[in-house]
């Protein structure tokens, strides 16, 4: 029995009635650019159109961009001037000045530069 023929028949498969073999046609391509009217362009137009489109979204951009900037501004200085929030930082700048300063007090360390730095003169 050779490759591809039918076991049980010993024969080739019959193809399916109906069914297209291979990839379906390609639409030809339209005789005309979708963008021309007529056969001819009209850019000018359309280049106003994109310019109008263009300025309007920029001002409306800037507009809401500024006031958006202007809110998370004001939020921030809200959250930043919190009591919780300058209790925290407090203790974040105090457990960072003893991790840099070796668990010496940050004036102590100042002290002591300085009378070193008064002992080479």
């Amino acid at each position: 029995m050779t490759l591809g023929m039918c076991q049980a028949t010993g024969r080739a498969p019959a193809a399916a009635p109906n069914v297209p073999i291979g990839d379906p046609p390609v639409p030809p391509l339209p005789h005309r650019a979708p963008w021309t009217h007529g056969g001819r362009t009209n850019r000018g137009d359309e280049m106003w159109k994109f310019l109008l489109g263009a300025a309007v979204g920029y001002v409306l951009g800037a507009r809401a961009g500024h006031e958006r900037y202007e809110q998370l501004r004001r939020t921030y200085q809200r959250v930043a001037d919190h009591p919780a929030v300058q209790g925290a930082a407090g203790v974040v700048r105090a457990r960072v000045d003893e991790a840099v300063n070796g668990h010496r007090h940050a004036d102590a360390a100042g002290e002591g530069a300085r009378r070193r730095a008064g002992a080479v003169r």
